[in-house]
């Protein structure tokens, strides 16, 4: 052990130093406590122009200057601190302002005046939908006004609170939906004005605007509003009548609705947003029949998680998967238990095919949603994370961890650790918690299991099944259901498996017939290849797809295919002509045809498939067989039974339908990525199915043994 020699004077002055920086009072940091945006806005559509004026009011502390945020693209005009011309500095979308030594604690007012010309381009037919936004932050067209919070359409402040007073002046007949109370829409002086006012948000404004023709209803004291265009407002009244039914749904289920009004407001090009008391929904989009029971649900759930409890974003957004658990799949658990099973497999299908391997992040990494891998682990795997917790905790302590957040975490920035201490108050045990959301949230990846062997014994008259399950590392803690179905009876177990195997048995008087591991997908778990159907998910997920024009088709149906291509997310496909086609190279690959093959090397080159074809047809029913035959468009996709993995399908469309209805199919079928077969005819889906996948790994079948 050495000791440092320090010469007297030196240590003298160090300890005069450190007692002058021990009797300074530590430096407080600068805060903004609190701002009120008295916001008056004018929207020239013409000339894709705002001009604006935002009288700020800042609550501070220690501040020596004020910064704000503008768009890039956003000039200021004019600027008054305390009522007269002050300086500033303006770089980037940053707006500076210095402020005198007798004005850096308490309230202060600054009036920004400023001008800016909003353009970002939006999609009118968009073919890919994984991005919500399609990366628009703001604009101005002639149908209406976009503008996400954050996109610089007034200066922003970061701050504890926040207030709005928002005027929108705009032209005649263009109204402005943004979050807070309606104060009126008016229509003086050859213009039309919005006023809204939000008392008390943590979060800045989106605002939007249109040719709007308002429709309202009530839920006792709760305003409930559609804010659609003049060819839209005929679907109004199933929308108010749905949006109210959901909101009663979530009040009951989470705590009481905590915004002034919620809306539903048409946009003008395909969105599926949800905002503090409103959601945001394309005209294509808002057309569609199912909707109002699907998106507009999972939106208002949005209104409890997301935006009430807020996202803490630093260990993930766990919001998607939660509104999805409590909208999207509790809606399919209302309706029955073979809905709710189906839903729990597709959750599983959606992750082997469009997320594991590569485009795999564990799921305190997502964010958002901007790829259909995005979407499988940050909505799908997420779901499970919850649907697993109610197993854990069991329901009425699961729905009660829920309620509790609501109540605790409104408006406040939430991780996943506050939904685990929750769980955790409600009686689960907390190194077991935390070990199970380690291993959920942490890892890339999903569990492998498959079983050992399995071994049936009769005793008398006793039978007795004994076996093993089995997992691949990393190893996860996992408690695995197991049923024996008998000739009289089914009898589960709850297999707890944390290691590389676990043994389990059972034993009955009734012969075994059959054993299934996890048969109602209630673990998150990588399926085996046998497990999983081919879809259109799996020509999304295709790594090597070759696209062939068939011989039948015309050299007008290329665009179609590249269309197709587009939407399902594989643009940079290979194209070929089917006279192109080398059997060989061919039979490696995945392939999508346009047509069906007409020569022999075509033919060749899916000859296994289409071998097999008649059998698996085989699984339609015959009214699904008779819709197929009348359809004038159709898509079939089918795995290759002598190659495994490999992907074959094929879009056949009818030469005697016009184009524009093959290019409506081609531009749907990515919306079906579930789906193995689906048929169109002018454009409109009329039928749609799963193949029946192989025997699973995770089965045995006593009686073929």
């Amino acid at each position: 052990m050495h000791t440092a020699f320090i010469p007297g004077k030196l240590l003298l002055a160090c300890l005069l130093v450190m007692a002058v920086m021990l009797s300074r009072p530590c430096p407080v940091l600068a805060q903004v406590l609190s701002v009120r945006h008295e916001i008056d806005v004018r929207l020239d559509l013409a000339t894709k122009t705002l001009r604006g004026r935002d009288v700020v009011t800042a609550q501070i502390r220690d501040a020596a200057e004020i910064v704000l945020h503008l768009g890039s693209q956003v000039s200021v005009t004019k600027l008054d601190l305390g009522g007269r011309p002050a300086s500033y500095k303006a770089e980037g979308g940053v707006l500076r302002v210095p402020l005198p030594a007798n004005a850096r604690t308490g309230d202060v007012r600054l009036a920004v005046e400023y001008v800016g010309r909003f353009d970002d381009p939006w999609p009118e037919n968009p073919h890919v939908f994984d991005n919500p936004g399609y990366g628009v932050g703001a604009t101005i067209t002639s149908d209406g006004a976009f503008f996400l919070a954050g996109s610089g359409w007034y200066p922003r402040l970061d701050a504890r609170e926040r207030s709005f007073l928002v005027t929108v002046r705009a032209p005649r007949g263009i109204y402005a939906v943004t979050s807070g109370t309606l104060i009126g829409h008016g229509d003086p002086e050859g213009e039309s004005v919005s006023k809204w006012i939000c008392a008390s948000t943590p979060e800045e404004l989106a605002l939007f605007a249109g040719p709007f023709i308002q429709e309202m209803r009530r839920i006792g004291q709760i305003p409930v509003y559609t804010y659609f265009y003049p060819d839209s407002v005929q679907f109004s009244p199933v929308y108010l009548e749905a949006a109210a039914r959901h909101l009663q749904f979530f009040s009951r289920l989470h705590g009481a609705y905590a915004f002034p009004k919620f809306a539903v407001v048409e946009n003008f090009f395909p969105t599926g947003y949800g905002f503090p008391s409103f959601t945001l929904l394309g005209s294509q989009v808002l057309q569609l029949p199912f909707i109002p029971e699907t998106s507009l649900r999972h939106e208002v759930a949005h209104c409890w998680w997301g935006n009430g409890v807020l996202v803490d974003s630093t260990g993930g957004n766990w919001s998607e998967g939660l509104t999805t658990y409590v909208a999207d799949y509790l809606a399919k658990e209302q309706v029955s238990t073979e809905e709710s099973v189906e839903y729990r497999r597709q959750i599983l299908r959606d992750y082997a095919l469009l997320a594991a391997g590569q485009e795999d992040f564990p799921l305190r990494r997502f964010s958002s949603r901007i790829s259909p891998a995005s979407r499988a682990v940050g909505y799908g795997k997420a779901m499970f994370v919850f649907h697993m917790a109610r197993r854990r905790v069991e329901n009425r302590a699961f729905w009660q961890a829920l309620r509790d957040v609501y109540a605790k975490r409104l408006f406040k920035p939430t991780s996943w650790e506050h939904f685990r201490d929750a769980f955790v108050a409600g009686g689960w045990d907390a190194a077991e918690a935390n070990d199970f959301f380690e291993q959920w949230l942490g890892r890339t990846g999903a569990p492998r299991l498959r079983l050992g062997k399995v071994g049936l014994e009769r005793m008398g008259a006793r039978w007795t099944v004994r076996g093993e399950l089995l997992q691949t590392e990393p190893y996860y803690d996992l408690h695995v259901p197991v049923r024996l179905q008998t000739t009289a009876f089914g009898e589960n177990q709850l297999v707890h498996l944390s290691g590389p195997r676990a043994a389990f048995s059972f034993s009955s008087l009734d012969q075994p017939v059959g054993l299934d591991v996890d048969p109602e997908a209630h673990v998150f778990r990588q399926l085996a290849p046998e497990e999983i159907p081919v879809t259109v998910n799996s020509i999304k997920s295709a790594k090597a797809l070759v696209a062939v024009l068939g011989g039948s088709m015309d050299e007008a149906y290329l665009p179609v295919l590249r269309l197709l291509l587009e939407s399902l997310g594989q643009g940079g496909a290979e194209i070929i002509r089917e006279k192109e086609v080398v059997a060989a190279a061919l039979a490696r690959r995945d392939v999508l045809f346009l047509g069906f093959p007409i020569t022999d090397k075509g033919r060749e080159a899916v000859a296994s498939v289409q071998r097999n074809n008649w059998q698996v047809l085989e699984q339609l029913s015959q009214q699904e067989t008779l819709a197929l035959a009348r359809s004038d468009a159709q898509l079939l996709a089918y795995a290759d039974p002598e190659r495994p993995g490999r992907v074959v399908a094929f879009f056949v469309p009818r030469p005697s339908i016009d184009m524009q209805a093959t290019e409506e199919a081609a531009r749907k079928i990515t919306h079906y990525g579930k789906y193995s077969y689906l048929g169109f005819e002018k454009g409109v889906n009329t039928v749609k199915g799963i193949w029946e996948p192989q025997d699973s790994p995770l089965s045995v079948d006593f009686e073929e043994e």
